[in-house]
Order: structure tokens, then C-alpha cells, then sequence
């Protein structure tokens, strides 16, 4: 999502501004049944997923006091308001006016800024708008994908920037703004080009117009260490190709930090790549032992950033204590189902169980949607499986939609509130999709399953159900 990935260009600090606040925010259309959910992201953060949640004071008012880190003057802050991602510059010694205008009914939001920092604030915004996720949903996700839509509106978007972009007085400004723009349009083609690698079942290597984009892409820019961009240069031009068992996952691993420590000659983006490397990694884990190698070759190349370090060395720890392959579950979830009543997992159990985490706002989730149909479809008729799906959605009234939409013939629970922190606490599911199979007498037999979409998908679930050991 836009803002996870750019919600790296600041950085969490103690340190408090003695001059007031950095953003002044006011927010107009709040609604106690449908409040406006709010977050910030905060650019250059380690840990940098969930963002800050906040909520207005009684009069509609929030005051963003975070410093920034020393050495910089200025940054790109998101914001979520409801479902809109909005976008505000600021700056050392100033106070950005952020007066937003918020519809309960459809869980949008507007921005008006004032201010010395309202021109680029505008222009932040209106990139962030322009590549926003939701804005390419029903086209790319739903059951027949519309990729001449998606990349109409895209190149609309995106060509209304370089308008705007281009009657912007001061170079400095239109050049920054310009590079972002231009890194995130090929970003969202590659996001599209990688929902057709599923649909259609390609390779992105065997299509041009992706080979294209990585031709294009210097790993070693500003934009592109901001967008996230350089990350798929790494992907493509890493050498050693991931095998469709995944028997070689560490040795791709290892391969990608060399090379991101060799052609990475912008430090900034060096330390992004060594770090999200990391990140992903650690995000899903494996084994102990193949944790235990991972941290050893990964300090090596971190020995730059001890912050890094001591940050994943904390993640590794907690992954090395969680639960794995012939486990009990220590916490059994409650499950709401679509009509509003409830059953415990537990009364699920007796079948081999394939459990696919989701949720309605996750693209590479919905991806899978259609290759879980047609796995559903080939095993229709084996009483010793039983496929389920656990949304994490806070939003019923989204998932009971899609759930209408797409009429699964599988059965379809949600993790509410405590149920979805408990459970993924249990199973340190940080990131999503997040497949995992249970024993029919609810051991754990693969707390990270490959997904739907894998190939050999058949074949290890008929070894599941054989009661065979998956890894």
C-alpha cells in the first residue's frame, strides 16, 4: 500500500519541537457511529507497518509534535483517514494546517492545507491520491480481472500529475516531486503486471513490458529508494532463481543481501534494502534453525546499522519462540460467521483444516481468491479436508460485501477484535495472506502453508491429509 511504502521518510524520535506543532489537524464530519479511524506513517521508521493511530479531541483537533530526525529539514508524512490516504509535507520550524472533511457513509476523506508548506502538501497529496490503492481494487481484484480499465486510469492519473507537476515554479520542488511521481507509476504497472502473473499464469520475466520497467530503474535514487522500487530491481536481478519447492529460499536470500550490498552504492537505499530484507523475511520466519542462519548472514551485511540489528535480532527471538509443526494451539479462537453467530474453532476440528488469513483491503489476498476456488473445486467431494477462510476485516459491512460478490463455496468466519490479536499473536502472523494447516486432531502440521496458487498446492495437501510431514 502507498502509505506503508512511502511512510519512510521520517523517522521516530523522542526528541520534541520547542517551536509547536509540526501539523495542526482538523477534522470536519466525524460521526459517532462511523467515527473516522486515523493513522499516521512515519518515514525512515524500522518498524514501520501499522503506523500511529490517533484520535481527534472533542472539537475535531490533532497536533503531530514529532521531530524529525536530526540532519533533515523536511518530509512527506501520510496520513489514513477512514479509507483515504492523504498527504502532508512538512517542515522544521513550521506548522502545517491540515483541515480535513470526513463522509461516515462512504468512510472518505478531503484536505484542504494552509500554510507555508500548503503548495507541497498539495502536490504530496495529490500523488498519494493518484496511486492510491483503492482507486485500481474492482478492477485488478475481482473475478474477471479489467487490466485495460486499471491501466487507463492509471496513465490518466498519472499523466495529470506531469501537468500539474510541470507549472510548479521552483525546480527543486517540481524535480523531487517529478521522480517520485514517475518511480510510483512504475510501481502500481508492476503491482498490475503481478496480479496477470497470477490470472494468467506467466512469468514476470517472460513479459516485456516488465523487463522493460527494470531496464528503466536505477536502484540508486532518491524516488526509487522511496517508492520501494529498487526492491524489484533487486528481485529481477538477483541470479539465483527461487526453486517451486522453496527447498533454496536461504540461498536466494543470502544471494539478494550480496547483491544489495554491492549495487546499492546510495547508502540511504543500501540501508533500506538490508533492512527490508530482513523485514520480509522475518515478517513470515521458518524453521529455528534456518532463523538462527538467517541472522547470522544478515548481521554481517547490517554491521553499518546496529539499530537494524538489534530490531530483527528482537523479531528472530519471537519467532523462535512461537509455535511450529506438531504443536497444540495454546488459544483457540472464536469465529463470527456472515449471519452474526459464533463458533469456536474448536468444533472445526476433525478434518485436515487448510486456513487462509485475508482481508478485503489486501490485494495479494484477493489475488488468491480465484486459485482457492478451483483448489476448493478439485477436492470437492473429500470428506478429510475442509478449507476456511478467516477474515481480519474491522469492517463487517466490507467483508459481508465481498463475500456477496464473490459467493465462495467455502466456508467464511471473521477474527474480531481480541479473537484476531490473540490468534495472531498465537501464530505470529504479522502479515497477510497467511496460510496454515491443521491436523484434524488440531496440531499444527504448517503454521506458514504455500498458498493456493503454489503448483505443487495439491500434492502437499494430499500429504496432509495422508498424514504425511509437510517440512
Amino acid at each position: 500500500m502507498l502509505a506503508a511504502m512511502i511512510g519512510g521518510m521520517l523517522s521516530c524520535s523522542s526528541e520534541k519541537k520547542a517551536d509547536g506543532p509540526m501539523v495542526r489537524f482538523h477534522l470536519e464530519g466525524n460521526d459517532s457511529e462511523k467515527p473516522a479511524k486515523m493513522r499516521y506513517y512515519l518515514a525512515d521508521n524500522i518498524d514501520n507497518l501499522e503506523g500511529v493511530k490517533f484520535d481527534v479531541d472533542s472539537l475535531g483537533n490533532y497536533e503531530f509534535d514529532q521531530a524529525l530526525p536530526e540532519g533533515m529539514e523536511e518530509a512527506d508524512l501520510n496520513l489514513n483517514v477512514g479509507k483515504t490516504e492523504l498527504g502532508v509535507h512538512v517542515k522544521k520550524g513550521t506548522t502545517t494546517e491540515v483541515n480535513v472533511t470526513y463522509d461516515p457513509e462512504s468512510m472518505t476523506a478531503t484536505a484542504v492545507y494552509a500554510g507555508e508548506n500548503a503548495e507541497k502538501s498539495r502536490i504530496y497529496n495529490a500523488i498519494t491520491g493518484a496511486f492510491t490503492y483503492s482507486k485500481y481494487t474492482d478492477h485488478l481484484y475481482g473475478e474477471v480481472a479489467d487490466f485495460d480499465t486499471a491501466n487507463a486510469i492509471l496513465d490518466k492519473e498519472y499523466n495529470g500529475l506531469k501537468d500539474m507537476l510541470s507549472g510548479v515554479s521552483d525546480s527543486d520542488t517540481r524535480d523531487y516531486y517529478s521522480a517520485l511521481a514517475e518511480s510510483l507509476y512504475k510501481l502500481k504497472s508492476i503491482e498490475f503486471l503481478t496480479v496477470r502473473k497470477y490470472r494468467e499464469k506467466k512469468e514476470l520475466a517472460d513479459m516485456p513490458e516488465y523487463n522493460e520497467i527494470i531496464a528503466s530503474i536505477d536502484p540508486n535514487t532518491e524516488a526509487n529508494g522511496l517508492s520501494g522500487l529498487y526492491d524489484h530491481w533487486l528481485e529481477a536481478k538477483n541470479t539465483v532463481e527461487l526453486l517451486p519447492n522453496y527447498s533454496n529460499k536461504m540461498k536466494v536470500i543470502k544471494s539478494k543481501l550480496a547483491l544489495a550490498d554491492s549495487a546499492l552504492t546510495y547508502e540511504p537505499n543500501r540501508r533500506r534494502a538490508i533492512n527490508k530484507i530482513a523485514g520480509d523475511y522475518l515478517m513470515y520466519g521458518g524453521p529455528r534453525e534456518e532463523v538462527a542462519e538467517f541472522m547470522e548472514a544478515f548481521s554481517k551485511y547490517a554491521a553499518k546499522y546496529p539499530e537494524i540489528i538489534e530490531h530483527h535480532a528482537a523479531r528472530a527471538k519471537v519467532i523462535m519462540e512461537q509455535l511450529q509443526a506438531g504443536d497444540d494451539l495454546r488459544y483457540i479462537p472464536t469465529l463470527e460467521l456472515p449471519d452474526g453467530s459464533t463458533i469456536n474453532m474448536k468444533d472445526l476440528f476433525g478434518k485436515v483444516l487448510y486456513v487462509d488469513v485475508w482481508a478485503t483491503w489486501c490485494g495479494p489476498c484477493c489475488a488468491e481468491i480465484p486459485y482457492m476456488e478451483k483448489l476448493v473445486e478439485r477436492f470437492k467431494g473429500n470428506d478429510k479436508i475442509e478449507f476456511l477462510s478467516f477474515s481480519v476485516d474491522e469492517d463487517r459491512d466490507a467483508w459481508l460485501k465481498k463475500i456477496k460478490a464473490d459467493n465462495p463455496a467455502w466456508p467464511q468466519y471473521r477474527l474480531v477484535g481480541d479473537e484476531n490479536k490473540k490468534f495472531s499473536e498465537e501464530l505470529d502472523i504479522t502479515g497477510i495472506p497467511r496460510f496454515i494447516i491443521i491436523a484434524p486432531d488440531g496440531k499444527l502440521m504448517d503454521t506458514d502453508a504455500v498458498r493456493p496458487s503454489f503448483e505443487k498446492i495439491d500434492e502437499i495437501l494430499t500429504m496432509a491429509i495422508d498424514g504425511r510431514k509437510l517440512k
